[in-house]
């Protein structure tokens, strides 16, 4: 029973390189299906862990080198992809070599990892953006390209737009400020409000953008927890639940 959730983690790690084999065949749709069992099983791995009272260092290590090639590489991968295939790739003031520029976000990514692994305080939350979050918003782009969404067009079909946005997910996976995590020690309203804010807007935005929600909703998570680490929300215990709210151990 202990080592469950460690299979769970391989899981991640299967499913992860399944899909890095999907995107250099150009097969986006098996890639997001293999995404998406990964990002359920990084979910499930952490949750059966707690309620099987197996958690260990081992397993931690092994979440994190599973979140590498899942949410580390395949998206570099991913990003790589969308910009030799921008317009902007074409165009003589941009290099093709900048496309490996992508890859930045795979490189700051072993860097949040490697943070969080020896950071003690990120337990309840995160000290900047989760990987798997920063996963989903590339996958978000992925999905718009691969839908050929006429709106979004402009940036997906934007090699430097592309290649800016690799730098930012890697700042903003880095930058000292507090997000929180998704993880539910109950099902009140206090010290969950954030979570349940979240999932109301990320149902309305799924309803305005439909296939493209992806996206927004990410930014949605960012923001919520931007403002909330500066003061301006007044939900900073979602950061850290009460002693009384935590299950024991015993």
């Amino acid at each position: 029973m202990k080592s469950i959730p460690n299979l769970v983690t391989l899981i991640n790690v299967f499913s992860g390189s399944l899909a890095a084999v999907f995107v250099m065949k150009g097969q986006y749709q098996m890639a997001f299906l293999a995404l998406l069992v990964a990002f359920v099983a990084d979910y499930a791995d952490g949750l059966l862990a707690r309620v099987l009272d197996a958690r260990s260092e081992l397993g931690l290590q092994l979440d994190s080198l599973a979140d590498m090639v899942s949410f580390g590489f395949v998206p570099g991968l991913m990003l790589y992809q969308l910009i030799t295939r921008s317009q902007g790739y074409l165009q003589d003031s941009f290099p093709s070599w900048l496309a490996y520029g992508a890859f930045i976000y795979t490189a700051f990514a072993a860097l949040r990892l490697g943070r969080f692994n020896i950071d003690d305080e990120q337990s309840y939350h995160f000290r900047g953006l989760p990987t798997p979050a920063a996963g989903a918003a590339v996958f978000g782009v992925m999905i718009i390209e691969w839908l050929g969404l006429p709106t979004f067009q402009a940036f997906t079909s934007n090699g430097l737009a592309l290649l800016g946005f690799a730098i930012l997910l890697a700042v903003l996976m880095n930058v000292n400020f507090r997000v929180f995590s998704f993880k539910m020690w109950n099902m009140g309203w206090r010290g969950n409000e954030l979570k349940y804010i979240t999932l109301v807007l990320a149902v309305v935005l799924l309803f305005i953008f439909k296939e493209a929600a992806l996206l927004p909703a990410i930014g949605v998570y960012v923001l919520l927890s931007l403002l909330t680490h500066v003061g301006i929300l007044p939900f900073d215990h979602n950061f850290n639940p009460a002693v009384d709210e935590i299950p024991s151990e015993n």
